[in-house]
Parts: structure tokens; C-alpha cells; sequence
């Protein structure tokens, strides 16, 4: 992925193309001229303090109120894991059903998402397809010419002349929202909830938590507790909250910030319904044993938005946990403990999920969905989870999956996959396994590899995001944010943590300097590409899917 220094943002263009959109809305990454900005506007304090009267002088300066924002029928969904995918189940849904029960209004559907696998338009969706680029370029523009005819007065103000990036575009959803009138809209945090910059929404129609873990610890912090406040931060006063089964710690947290706030009501979604004849249950369209927790969830939010009143249940307290309640939420015939925690590798989590709740938690009860949610649970596709794609006599199976529990998800997914189970699924067993990886940030690479490390892999290739030599990631993946690493030292590094973990022979592991090359090294054979969702991105490009 590009790191070099990015454009500088200058005067009005007539160049009013997305490709010079782009260009623009790179010149907002957080990189030294941005920190210039941010230090000489600068507050004493903590910065959080700041982050949301920020936010909320930009949406003022794009022309809009953050109160307009009301009238979009705001689904507002957070989490460390699955707050994606559960927002794709919760727009196919809505599409399925087609319009509002009470009031026979059709349901007009918008999707914010984070991050974009080959293009930023795909981070804002309307009734299920991201924007085309024409339309993404005149929006954009309408935004930019508008904080560009205030910056001037803001910057005399002390204020930011800008919005950073994320900022930017999350300005541009609710600018595209309000214009093209959605009225089911689902907004994914970035990271967190209580400082993030969605976050600026006063009045949703129901806020969802997905699961939680850690990750961003050093903005977050590093316990359950304080990750799962910082997640409870999107609950409103007088509105519903829904989630799923989190460990008692993280639970905790959810329930004592519901209560603070004045939240409606804190729910557990129902587990989905299971069928005797068919062990599946209910067909995901994204599979993966733990998409039944997102799906699960998603279909709390539909059944809130639709106004469908649930029986609930209190759970009892001091007797269950999460251990014990996420069975309920899977597949007959799956093996839990395939995504709980080894109690051996990870004691610490495994601590964490089996400690029982001491407090009251309410949980609806699971009845049979309306033809029209089975349906679309079914039909819901999402790019870079759970996708398989065939090239030849190599099949391709990549799943963006950036946190311990991802990856054990991810992996297990996997192998159930390609799990024997008679004809083309046998054969495909007994074919080679192969892995391709890489993570960003400094994670503890031998954590995350750990979960990949129990399988028999014919090769292992560690390697950069960068799609090829012959063609840098374009501006719409150029990241100016991640350190350029000619040497590649963390790649080498998780490869020597590898064959330290594992003893595989050091000639079946690899490090490459591209995808491209990656994918090459593959002449047959069964390939998990898992990890950074910026490697699925790269690798969607290298192989030639469309973006729409």
C-alpha cells in the first residue's frame, strides 16, 4: 500500500472528475502537514474532549444540523468484530422487506461502512450498491467547496480548516443520505463509539453492539470494561440498545452505561431459529459459524426498526455466561469451543468468557422470521468476508479478520469448508492448503498467528499489501498513515515467528514483497487470505472483481 506523501489540497478546480475527488480527499490523511494543522489548533486537555464539538462544527459547515440527521432512520451499530457484516445483513433485510409495515412507505436504504476494500465509494452504499463515481464526485464536491468557502473563518477561529479523512467522509454520507432522502440508513463506527465521529447523531432509531474484544487498546484501553463503555458511548437516551452475548466484564460495562444514560431498554438479540430437518437452521448468505451472533443481531435491529415487539426472558444471574449462551446462537452440530478460547494458549480470555453474569440481562426469545428476513439473511453478500472466489485450479477463500477471535473464526470457517463431506468437498480436502497473510499496526504477531498455527499448510506466504510491482495501490487505497517497509521487516518477522511456533520447514514459508506474487507462488490448491482487510482489498484487485 502507498505511503508516499500525499497531494497537497489547493484552490478550486475545474477538475470536477472522482479521480480528482480522490486526490482531494487523500490530501486529508493524517499525515505532517495535518498534524501541523492539528498542533496549532490545539486545546489543552484530553482530545477527546474536543472530538465530537469538532464534528459537529464540520456537519454545521457542510450546511446541515446534526438534528437533520433524525429523519434518516438512523441504525447506529458499533463493535470490534461483525459491526460490518451485521450492518449488511440489516440493509439486505430492510430491502427485502421492501417498505414500512405501519405506514406502507417503501424503505429507501443507506450503508456507511469502514474501511473500503478497492474503492472509497463503497463505503456508501444506497439500497444496497456504493455510489457510481460520477455521483460520488458531484457529492463530494457539494461538500468540499462548502468547508473550503468557511475555512478561512474557522482557521481564524483557531479552529481545524478541515475535516481528517474519516471525518471527511462521514461528513459525505449524511450530506448523500439527506439528499437522496434513505430512511433505513445503518451507520458503522470507526473505532469506539463514544468519541467517533458518527457519533453525532442525536435521536436513532436503535443502537446495536456487536462482539467484543480487543483491539485499539491504546485509544480504547486495554480491558473489557473500558472498551465496552467506550462502545456503549453510541447508546441514546430513550432509545433501544440491542446486542449479543458478551463476556461479563464487557456485559457489564453495557448494562451500567444503559442505565447511566437512560438507554430504553439493553436486549440480547434471540438466537436465530433452528429447524429439525435441516441442521443448518436458517441459510446465511455470509458463512462462518460466528455470522449466526452478527445475523442474530441483525435481525434485534430489523425487528426494532420494524416495530415487531419480541417475548423476552431475564437471564438468570450467577448461573450463565458467555460461554454458556453463545451454544444457543450457532448451528445444531457445531462444536463451540471452535470459537471460544483455548484455555491453554489464550488462559486469560478463557477466564473472561466463562465468568458468569452477576447482573440481570434480558433476552429475547426466538420465534419464526417473516418470510422476507429469511430470505434476505440469505441473499446478503458482503466483499471480503466469508468470500470464495475460483480461479482456475486455485480457489480463494478471504475473510478480512484483524482480531484473535477473527482469526479463529476465520480459520475454523475455513476448514469447515473444505471440510470431506462427500464428492467435490472431498476432493477438495485432499488438495493442498495454503495461507497468505499479513496484519498492520503492531500487533503481537505471534498472538494473532496462533490461531492459523494448529493447521497443515503446504505453504505459508507473508506479504505486503501492495496488489504488484507493475501498478501501486491507486488513490482510491493509497495510504498515507502506514510506514513504507522497503525491507519488509515485519513481514520477516512473522515469519520467523512462525517457524519458531510451528517448526515448518523453512523453505515452505515465504515472504514477498506484493500480492501478486503471493498469488503466483499458488499453482493449485485451496488459499486462505486472511488478516488486514487492506491484503483482501489487494487481492480482490489482483484477481479482477468488480467493485459493483
Amino acid at each position: 500500500m502507498s505511503s508516499s506523501s500525499p497531494p497537497t489540497s489547493g484552490s478550486r478546480s475545474d477538475d470536477r472528475s472522482y479521480a480528482a475527488a480522490v486526490t482531494l480527499l487523500n490530501t486529508l490523511q493524517t499525515n505532517a502537514a495535518t498534524l501541523d494543522q492539528v498542533r496549532k489548533a490545539y486545546k489543552p486537555g484530553d482530545p477527546n474532549r474536543y472530538a465530537l464539538p469538532e464534528m459537529i462544527d464540520f456537519v454545521h459547515r457542510t450546511g446541515h444540523q446534526c438534528d437533520d440527521l433524525n429523519r434518516l432512520g438512523l441504525i447506529h451499530i458499533t463493535g470490534t468484530k461483525g459491526k460490518g457484516s451485521t450492518g449488511a445483513f440489516v440493509e439486505r433485510m430492510l430491502r427485502s422487506v421492501g417498505e414500512f409495515p405501519a405506514t406502507g412507505q417503501r424503505i429507501k436504504t443507506g450503508l456507511y461502512t469502514s474501511p473500503h476494500l478497492m474503492e472509497v465509494r463503497e463505503r456508501i452504499r444506497v439500497d444496497g450498491k456504493p455510489l457510481d463515481r460520477d455521483l460520488f464526485a458531484k457529492y463530494f464536491f457539494e461538500v468540499w467547496d462548502r468547508l473550503s468557502a468557511t475555512e478561512a473563518e474557522a482557521v481564524k477561529q483557531g479552529q481545524l480548516a478541515k475535516p481528517n479523512y474519516f471525518r471527511f467522509l462521514t461528513c459525505l454520507a449524511f450530506h448523500v443520505f439527506l439528499r437522496e432522502n434513505t430512511n433505513a440508513t445503518i451507520l458503522e463506527v470507526g473505532i469506539g463509539g463514544m468519541y467517533d465521529s458518527t457519533n453525532v447523531i442525536t435521536r436513532p432509531v436503535v443502537t446495536g453492539i456487536a462482539s467484543l474484544g480487543y483491539d485499539h487498546v491504546s485509544i480504547l484501553g486495554n480491558t473489557l470494561a473500558q472498551i465496552g463503555r467506550q462502545k456503549a458511548g453510541i447508546m441514546k437516551r430513550g432509545v433501544p440498545c440491542v446486542t449479543i452475548p458478551q463476556p461479563a466484564e464487557g456485559m457489564q460495562a453495557l448494562v451500567e452505561y444503559a442505565a447511566e444514560i437512560g438507554a430504553k431498554e439493553l436486549t440480547l438479540a434471540a438466537p436465530l431459529p433452528q429447524s429439525d430437518e435441516d441442521e443448518q437452521g436458517i441459510e446465511l448468505g455470509l458463512k462462518g459459524a460466528h455470522q449466526r451472533l452478527n445475523a442474530a443481531l441483525a435481525v434485534g435491529l430489523v425487528h426494532e426498526v420494524l416495530g415487531v415487539r419480541v417475548d423476552a426472558r431475564t437471564v438468570a444471574e450467577a448461573t450463565e455466561s458467555f460461554a454458556s449462551l453463545v451454544p444457543k446462537y450457532l448451528a445444531q452440530g457445531t462444536n463451540p469451543h471452535l470459537l471460544l478460547a483455548d484455555p491453554v494458549a489464550d488462559t486469560k480470555t478463557h477466564a473472561e468468557e466463562s465468568a458468569p453474569y452477576t447482573f440481570p440481562v434480558t433476552q429475547r426469545l426466538t420465534g419464526p422470521l417473516a418470510p422476507a428476513l429469511v430470505e434476505g439473511l440469505a441473499t446478503t453478500t458482503w466483499p471480503g468476508r466469508a468470500q470464495t472466489i475460483t480461479r482456475g485450479p486455485v480457489t480463494f477463500f478471504a475473510d478480512g479478520a484483524h482480531t484473535v477471535e477473527s482469526l479463529r473464526a476465520c480459520a475454523h470457517w475455513f476448514t469447515s469448508t473444505i471440510k470431506p463431506a462427500g464428492g467435490q468437498q472431498k476432493q477438495q480436502q485432499q488438495q493442498q492448503q495454503h495461507l497468505i497473510f499479513n496484519l498492520t499496526h503492531a500487533r503481537d504477531p505471534r498472538a494473532m498467528l496462533r490461531p492459523l498455527a494448529g493447521y497443515s499448510w503446504a505453504s505459508v506466504t507473508f506479504t505486503s499489501n501492495e496488489p504488484g510491482i507493475g501498478g501501486s495501490r491507486g488513490g482510491d487505497t493509497a495510504n498515507y498513515n502506514e510506514h513504507k517497509d522497503d525491507e519488509l521487516k515485519a513481514q520477516r518477522a512473522m515469519r520467523d515467528a512462525w517457524v519458531d511456533m510451528t517448526g515448518m520447514h523453512a523453505e515452505k514459508v515465504h515472504v514477498v514483497r506484493t500480492v501478486s506474487e503471493a498469488v503466483e507462488g499458488v499453482a493449485e490448491g485451496n488459499v486462505l487470505v486472511t488478516g488486514s482487510l487492506y491484503l483482501v482489498g489487494a487481492l480482490l484487485e489482483v484477481l479482477g472483481v468488480s467493485v459493483d
